[in-house]
């Protein structure tokens, strides 16, 4: 099956972020990631390229996704979110030059097979390309952290939901144009 990369996007990936509640938001000079809460920002120009996807939670970027069409190999895809990671303006994380906590790859079926189908670790997701892959935390402590900015995100975005369910208790006429 061969499909462009532009519609792996729209088909494959946008459709599973937006179902996933995530506004996908197309970078714009001057974007204010501040005011950015649950967004994936397309097309984000960083020093070194355009990310396709930067994952943005309560104006924090948390991520790089990178995607690549269907069907290619995703071996370097982590090296290229790496450069555009090192290539984004100050976030308030850094580890190593890394500005984003976390990046995203898929790995192909014979990555997979390779380790006889055992997914129950994260030391094989480190990827081996990277120059100075020694200096980089262990994919568990990276896994850890990123857990943890994802659950913290999480219970706000539960705090907000609990307080529209408030308001709305509170206004009866907000539950009519809900409806």
């Amino acid at each position: 099956m061969s499909e462009s990369e532009q519609t792996t996007r729209q088909t494959r990936i946008d459709t599973r972020l937006r179902a996933l509640g995530w506004a996908i938001t197309p970078f714009r000079p001057g974007i204010d990631v501040a005011r950015l809460r649950q967004d994936v920002v397309t097309e984000f120009e960083t020093r070194n390229g355009p990310a396709d996807y930067v994952v943005i939670v309560d104006g924090r970027i948390i991520g790089i996704i990178e995607a690549k069409r269907f069907g290619v190999d995703p071996e370097n895809v982590l090296s290229q979110a790496e450069r555009y990671a090192r290539g984004l303006g100050p976030t308030g994380f850094e580890v190593n030059g890394l500005r984003a906590p976390l990046l995203w790859r898929s790995f192909s079926i014979d990555e997979v097979k390779a380790r006889d189908f055992k997914l129950d670790g994260f030391k094989w997701l480190k990827d081996e390309s990277l120059d100075d892959g020694d200096d980089l935390p262990e994919p568990e402590k990276l896994a850890t952290d990123g857990m943890g900015e994802l659950e913290a995100a999480m219970e706000e975005l539960q705090m907000v939901l609990n307080l529209l369910d408030e308001s709305q208790a509170l206004d009866p006429e907000a539950k009519e144009v809900m409806a």
